[in-house]
């Protein structure tokens, strides 16, 4: 019964499944390893039975969740991240305190340390419990923070003659100097890359979109680089998005493995990738 669901997130083997229009957030989990996923309980967002008629309704854009279980949720309209506990409980609502116009993405790595994507701004926000501002960045950079600390820009190469490399300069944050830039490549121009993290051994795992230049993307692929060289360590195929900008519906999970959702007007589908 998703009306539209808008983001998912996969954490100790479990799934949440934003339904913003249900304000709602779905937890599955598979009861016996390789069985199917089911519905393990419901956390609440809003209480459209309770508002006041003229009460203006959240709107829900993404989630991110804890290892303590911690469930976060961005509501766009209010400018707010929804803080729950375990249980599913509100513990709060964090209000950043800088002018911000939207939220449409967030990573959270801590209770401490939460970013936040503000794309009608042009920037990126880093915000501690309180919603006191830690540092700001513009778009340019990946919305995501790597074990550590460090932020992430990926540069595409405007070399005809390189079109299949990328460049993938880390910052210290929040002194913002470079600290390191590596060069990764593939056998077909980059069209997009999306950092999704790293892993227990800081190697970055992300999603590749490979196509000619000025055509439709050809392929797409999970995969892991070094986070000392930038050499591809390993890739498995992945399904092409259409959208450019699909961190919600695209995420690393544990031990190597990717999860993809897609939908149509029928079914809303979430596939579990592992790296060869």
């Amino acid at each position: 019964d998703f009306i539209s669901p808008t983001s998912l997130f996969y954490k100790n083997g479990a799934l949440f499944v934003l339904d913003a229009p249900n304000f709602r957030i779905n937890k599955y989990s598979a009861k016996t390893p390789g069985k199917p996923y089911t519905l393990d309980k419901t956390i609440s967002l809003f209480d459209s039975a309770r508002a006041s008629k003229d009460a203006e309704k959240p709107l829900f854009t993404d989630l991110a969740v804890l290892d303590n279980g911690a469930v976060f949720a961005a509501s766009s309209r209010e400018k707010v991240l929804y803080h729950y506990d375990a249980s599913g409980a509100l513990i709060g609502k964090i209000t950043p305190k800088v002018k911000i116009e939207g939220i449409t993405r967030i990573w959270v790595e801590s209770e401490k340390k939460m970013l936040l994507e503000d794309p009608f701004s042009g920037k990126m926000y880093v915000i501690n419990s309180a919603g006191d501002l830690i540092y700001e960045l513009d778009l340019n950079f990946q919305p995501v923070i790597m074990a550590s600390g460090d932020t992430v820009k990926v540069v595409y190469n405007e070399n005809p003659s390189m079109p299949n490399e990328i460049s993938l300069k880390t910052y210290r944050i929040p002194a913002k100097f470079e600290s390191a830039s590596l060069k990764a490549a593939f056998h077909l121009p980059v069209q997009n890359f999306m950092v999704l993290g790293c892993d227990a051994g800081k190697n970055i795992l992300a999603y590749a979109v490979l196509g000619a230049y000025n055509d439709a993307p050809s392929e797409a692929y999970f995969v892991k680089l070094s986070g000392d060289t930038g050499r591809l360590i390993s890739k498995t195929p992945a399904p092409i998005s259409p959208e450019m900008s699909c961190m919600r519906y695209v995420r690393a999970a544990e031990n190597g493995a990717f999860i993809f959702a897609s939908a149509d007007e029928d079914e809303y589908r979430v596939a579990k990738y592992i790296l060869k």
